[in-house]
């Protein structure tokens, strides 16, 4: 145990034994959803029978808890966050099978993993849902609901498949403890869609005109959140190997590409991307030279200042065997294609300042025997520009003779400014934390969207503690503020009996 010394204890340990010591990467919950009903079977159920556990056919946990004697009259409450995280690694890891290793960083702040994302989104909020079962400090409370959805990184599976009926959820206030930001309240948030841009492809093995072969490979971003991290100044790792071989083309120098792979998760930015091409032996000098020149302006960039934008960003490149490789012309567009993909924060939000509207993710290229694939995240809180967005992604895919496919897009959530639950929720929090709570919206997507889809009229806000850098291995979790947003869940609950729609 490395956290067992954290407050709350309670909170820290269901973080370490049940989450961490337990594989859940999306799609692949089977574990974790046992690993939960299991606590719950040992920890829980013993001592409160009257708890009820229901699922639905796609894997979502409903955990149903009575009111204490003398509130029954209090408002349900449905606490409500996913099981599942991304996961993403400095070096080979396999999630199916290994733990995540938690390290408290020197100066006694933070809690980060050993050189993989953490999972405290959401596993840390899904913990201090859970606590509150098996906390001998919890307060009297009304009816309370704990959601705990499946999927929700990979495409929010969990919310769009969730079965209300089913589940027989009843609450109709909700608290999502998915947020990342302390003295923040989150009322809104993106909605979102991914497309697939595909090409089958034959290869040739021919090498009398292409005899050198090179591997580009970038590496050492910091990657992030393709949504709370986009309209930073963070490179994108499938971005720069277009924008270097693009230099190549536009060139006029004969390319044929052999293999390129980048990125891993839809909703995290690449943090590495390596593509192996073949060129003639007579360009080799030019080859180089371009390489060269693009490689210093773009590391002058990234690399300058005091603080610079990706200090550990390496281009490399080596000589590497031929391979069999796509024609000259499908390089060539692939290349072309990818160097047009936008890839970043495209419209700020003329309404909250500091959002972003619409923003797109260049986020996966891998290459097979058969073929390539992009894979693109887009992203707006406004339905119609998302949708112009992707009109213009399908438009370019044509172009080039992609084959696209426009996957299903998930809702984004309105705020309601004058929502009663929000404003109790503001007052309870500020006096927790004695000061002013910002109220605002995400560029990321939130379940919330789908679940007041499926359930009209439920009033939500998302809380939760200072989490730095999801969806990549520098994710951290600040300590003071799980106790502290603990603390305010609990008082939350306990004077809802005061609260008035």
């Amino acid at each position: 145990m490395v956290l067992e010394n954290l407050k709350p204890q309670v909170v820290w340990d269901i973080f370490e034994q049940v989450f961490l010591a337990t594989p859940h990467e999306s799609k692949h919950e089977e574990l974790i959803r046992k690993k939960i009903k299991e606590w719950l079977q040992t920890n829980v159920i013993p001592s409160h029978p009257e708890i009820i556990i229901n699922e639905d056919n796609i894997g979502n946990i409903l955990i149903r808890v009575p009111a204490t004697p003398g509130y029954e009259e209090v408002p349900s409450l449905l606490l409500q966050g996913h099981m599942d995280m991304v996961c993403v690694a400095n070096e080979p890891f396999d999630f199916q099978k290994d733990p995540i290793t938690p390290e408290i960083e020197t100066n006694g702040d933070w809690v980060t993993a050993k050189g993989t994302s953490l999972g405290a989104d959401n596993g840390i909020g899904v913990s201090m849902a859970l606590a509150l079962l098996v906390d001998p400090e919890f307060p009297p409370h009304g009816p309370l609901e704990i959601l705990i959805t499946v999927d929700e990184e990979t495409g929010l599976t969990g919310a769009f498949e969730l079965d209300v009926d089913k589940l027989q959820i009843q609450s109709r206030l909700l608290i999502n403890v998915d947020s990342e930001e302390l003295g923040m309240i989150t009322v809104g948030s993106a909605g979102g869609g991914d497309s697939l841009m595909e090409k089958a492809l034959y290869r040739f093995s021919d090498y009398s005109n292409y005899s050198t072969f090179y591997q580009l490979e970038v590496s050492g971003l910091l990657g992030g959140h393709s949504g709370g991290d986009i309209h930073l100044p963070r490179a994108n790792a499938n971005k720069l190997i277009a924008r270097i071989m693009s230099k190549l083309t536009i060139a006029k120098i004969p390319i044929v590409i052999s293999d390129w792979k980048g990125g891993t998760k839809h909703n995290a930015i690449p943090r590495k991307s390596i593509i192996s091409f073949g060129f003639p032996a007579e360009n080799k000098a030019e080859v180089d030279s371009l390489i060269e020149r693009e490689r210093a302006a773009i590391l002058s960039y990234y690399h300058k200042g005091e603080n610079p934008f990706e200090p550990d960003l390496k281009i490399e490149i080596t000589p590497t065997k031929p391979a069999s490789y796509f024609s000259l012309e499908e390089s060539r567009l692939i290349i072309s294609t990818g160097n047009i993909i936008p890839s970043r924060a495209i419209v700020p939000s003329p309404t909250i300042s500091g959002l972003t509207e619409t923003s797109n993710n260049f986020a996966i290229v891998v290459s097979s025997d058969t073929g390539i694939l992009f894979h693109l995240s887009s992203r707006s809180s406004v339905q119609a520009e998302l949708e112009w967005l992707r009109d213009q992604l399908e438009q370019l895919a044509y172009t080039a003779d992609w084959k696209y496919n426009r996957e299903d897009a998930y809702p984004g959530w309105n705020p309601d400014l004058e929502s009663p639950f929000l404003a109790y929720v503001r007052r309870v929090y500020g006096e927790e934390i004695n000061r002013e709570v910002e109220v605002g919206a995400v560029h990321g997507g939130l379940e919330t969207g789908l679940i007041g889809d499926k359930i009209p009229g439920i009033e939500m806000v998302s809380i939760g503690p200072d989490i730095q850098n999801p969806h990549s291995p520098d994710e951290r979790v600040n300590i003071s503020s799980v106790e502290k947003m603990y603390s305010i869940l609990k008082r939350l609950i306990r004077d809802l009996n005061r609260y008035h729609a």
